[in-house]
């Protein structure tokens, strides 16, 4: 592949410039699927059990982007790249594709890929890309079209001798030869409903501000609506040239610029019937948004939430058969999504784009750039003079208030402050800190330092109380807001309420997930209200508050004196245990660990004493509607015992525990060669008759017939529990996630 480094599947070594390659052998891990024009996602390699892939690079940060997905076979893929997780146990199907971008650190001189504890060969990774800038310069000669020989997906491929075609530059229409297209190879065969035509045209289209540098070999979109223009017709369904950007923060102009979608706006361009390959990208390498993305009707992302300078790529087959290519963001909030750029049905010939970057020539006319309003005072007229009415803004929506910015980080009273923000500690409304915020009642019981993460701004926290409400006195006027919900220690479903712009609506995050969001709301009674809803009690954390803020606060480049923190309350899912509970001195139980490491560290060896030397009389534990022990390891006494039953008692709900129930066990994985969580006795599987191994649905009939719907898992995850329905086993609540 021109501009790319081949590699083979062979152990780490200096070749090719460079050194790079697998801790063992993979070479019978490659495939050249033989069924797309686009050799950069015809093949991959598989990722043997314990595979890790490494190349050596400079130490300090690096842009590391990486696709993974497979044309011929389904699979689950997980990526870490320096420990920096890209995806976790992700399914996709045969021609679903993703990419994605990060930044990562590099202290050992070498950049590190694995796929963490996942089975052999599941992840499929296709190529990767480091601090790469633009497109691949100066590739003009073709791919060499290797001759087919008979292969299986379960053998290792033979190495095909290439039989070079003719260098010849791609014409506007191509003409199908045998030597421009790439013969597949006997097995698979895809069926013709599911492949792209490799004679349709490359098409692509960077998304930009009127005047801010074009990308060589790609179409201009100003936001204006559909048009013959540069050759095709393309653009809106209507006008969004005041929503395109150039964010002029990252020296990739594809990335750098990009137009949002406005609530029902739809974008298309003229191609030719029948099945083509798509590539979109979406972020903002400004702000922090969430992001929905259909093409065709193909639902490329839902919902999917991006931090500023947070990219992602997905390649999907999409069907038209109407002429035009069709875009569209379904029923997200206006500007929620933000395009940089696509691709349409790409070629593998690349570009002869020597200078990527073309600065428009002074004769162009570019877009003016959108004035910023005044802030000074507002001249009063003189007394019977006569008032010229003043024009209506372009804009709809009035300007950001820009004159004050505010932060606010939410904390345990003691714990460190952070540089440029103003701490809150749970206190009623009032003045502090040369402004006026606080709650409506005390929430200095639910404030939390976790002492987990070094950036302590995502360390500490705030719940809200049920019906709590937390006020800043602020102008009236239109603000921008951005917040942080998330917990590093615990999981919990989020709601939050911003002047009644809802931000997000009882969204579930794990332990060390966090969620932000930059939205503009309307102040009208001088008090900016933050609020939760009907969520139940500490249900919401919150980590941290700006208001019009424009990066990060200035001069904060010293670190802060850590001060003693004061004792902090006990934490929900931290009491003690329940009637019928027994062995529960195990320690502590902190955050759920991550992976087999984690699960090590905090429960020990499997198959040990402690793994079994707690158990609780459990509903159907013995017999339907019949109790009995179900044993487990001791650390988790407060929780099975004391939190999840003792919720079930206390609601009289334990007629919808259902027979079996089942904890500690020294086994391995039912169909699987490594140790069940089971063994650690971290594990309870419940309701197992009526929710069997490999159903996808939760069935909440307990045993006195009557039907419970989710209420009886919502407490197990209440808990801090990994629910197994993730991975097709709906009985298994396991206190580890990521084995």
């Amino acid at each position: 592949m021109c501009g790319y480094t081949q590699d083979n599947g062979e152990v780490y070594a200096a070749r090719n410039g460079f050194s790079y390659g697998w801790n063992f052998n993979h070479t019978d891990g490659m495939r050249d699927r033989g069924t797309l024009a686009d050799q950069l996602l015809d093949t991959l390699a598989h990722f043997h059990s314990g595979g890790k892939w490494e190349i050596a690079v400079p130490n300090g940060t690096h842009d590391v982007k990486v696709s993974i997905g497979d044309t011929s076979h389904t699979s689950s893929h997980t990526i870490n790249v320096e420990g920096v997780n890209y995806w976790n146990n992700i399914f996709l199907n045969t021609y679903q594709f993703q990419q994605m971008t990060k930044t990562v650190t590099v202290n050992d001189g070498k950049i590190t890929i694995d796929q963490g504890t996942m089975g052999n060969d599941m992840t499929h990774i296709n190529y990767l890309e480091i601090d790469a800038v633009g497109t691949v310069p100066s590739c003009t000669v073709p791919v060499p079209v290797p001759t087919p020989t008979p292969s299986s997906s379960a053998s290792a491929s033979s190495t095909p001798t290439p039989t070079p075609t003719p260098s010849a530059s791609r014409s506007a229409t191509p003409t199908p030869t045998p030597s421009a297209s790439k013969a597949p190879t006997p097995t698979p065969t895809p069926s013709p409903s599911l492949s792209a035509n490799p004679f349709f045209p490359e098409i692509k289209v960077d998304f930009q501000l009127a005047g801010a540098p074009m990308v060589c070999g790609y179409l201009q979109d100003y936001g204006e609506t559909y048009a013959f223009r540069n050759g095709k017709s393309y653009g809106w369904n209507f006008d969004h040239t005041d929503v395109t950007r150039d964010r002029n923060m990252s020296s990739n102009q594809l990335i750098d610029t990009l137009v949002y979608f406005k609530s029902g706006g739809k974008w298309e361009i003229e191609v030719a019937n029948g099945v083509h390959q798509v590539n979109a990208v979406i972020g903002d390498a400004g702000f922090s948004s969430s992001h929905t993305l259909n093409v065709e009707g193909v639902n490329f992302w839902n919902n999917t939430y991006l931090g500023a300078s947070e990219f992602v790529q997905a390649t999907k087959l999409v069907t038209v058969n109407d002429g035009r290519l069709t875009l569209d963001a379904g029923t997200a909030p206006d500007k929620s999504t933000r395009l940089d750029y696509l691709v349409i049905d790409q070629d593998a010939l690349g570009d002869n784009c020597v200078n990527p970057i073309i600065t428009p020539t002074p004769s162009a006319t570019p877009r003016p750039p959108t004035p910023v309003p005044s802030l000074s005072p507002t001249r009063l007229p003189t007394p019977g003079a006569s008032i010229t009415p003043t024009p209506e803004p372009t804009e709809t929506a009035p300007p950001v208030e820009r004159s004050r910015t505010v932060r606010i980080n939410y904390q345990l009273a003691g714990s460190r402050t952070v540089c440029g923000y103003k701490p809150d500690y749970g206190e009623s409304y009032g003045p502090r800190h040369h402004a006026e915020y606080g709650w409506n009642f005390s929430h200095e019981d639910v404030t939390r330092d976790r002492e987990v993460r070094n950036e302590q701004r995502l360390d500490t926290l705030s719940h809200f109380h049920a019906g709590g409400v937390w006020e800043l006195k602020i102008r009236k006027g239109l603000h921008e807001v951005t917040i942080s919900i998330g917990d590093a220690s615990f999981e919990s479903d989020y709601t939050l309420n911003v002047e009644g712009v809802n931000f997000w609506d009882n969204i579930h995050l794990q332990a060390d997930e966090f969620r932000q969001v930059t939205r503009q709301v309307q102040v009208n009674d001088g008090r900016l209200t933050l609020d939760q809803g009907t969520a139940y009690d500490k249900a919401t954390r919150i980590n941290y508050l700006t208001v019009n803020a424009d990066g990060p606060p200035a001069g904060c480049d010293k670190p802060e004196p850590t001060p003693t923190p004061k004792p902090q309350p006990a934490e929900d899912g931290n009491g003690g245990g329940g009637g019928g509970t027994t062995g529960g001195a195990g320690g502590k139980l902190g955050a759920r660990p991550y992976g087999l490491s984690g699960l090590v560290r905090v429960f020990g060896s499997r198959c040990s004493d402690k793994s079994n030397n707690a158990r609780t009389w459990y509903p159907s534990a013995g017999g339907r509607g019949k109790y009995g022990y179900v044993y487990y390891h001791s650390k988790l006494a407060r929780k099975v015992g004391g939190k999840v039953l003792g919720t079930l008692q206390r609601r009289h709900r334990t007629g919808a525990v259902d027979y079996g129930v089942w904890g500690y066990s020294c086994r391995i994985k039912r169909g699987g060669t490594s140790w069940s969580v089971h063994s650690w006795g971290v594990a309870i599987d419940t309701n197992t008759s009526l929710n069997p191994w490999q159903a996808t649905r939760w069935n909440g009939r307990g045993s006195n017939g009557r039907q419970y719907g989710r209420m009886y898992p919502k407490i197990w995850l209440h808990n801090n529990f990994y629910w197994g329905i993730n991975f097709r086993d709906p009985m298994h609540f396991q206190y580890v996630s990521g084995y």
